[in-house]
């Protein structure tokens, strides 16, 4: 029984620490940076669109659709 708790147990270190174990610091860094950069991009989409300025404006002169 013991022999089966430690084996689950390594099991489930291994499972919980994944390939993250691999990894450089690098290349944690920088996929941090992109995530960041992501949660960022929708903290002002998130933004812009509460305060309803994600829609486009009549006065503008460059309109987003042409008719051809």
């Amino acid at each position: 029984m013991t022999r089966f708790a430690v084996i689950l147990l390594l099991a489930g270190a291994i499972f919980i620490a994944g390939c993250s174990l691999t990894e450089s610091m690098e290349v944690k860094n920088r996929r941090l940076g992109i995530l960041m950069g992501l949660d960022m991009r929708m903290v002002v989409d998130d933004f812009e669109a509460i305060w309803l300025l994600d829609r486009v404006g009549r006065l503008t002169e460059f309109h987003p659709r042409s008719g051809k």
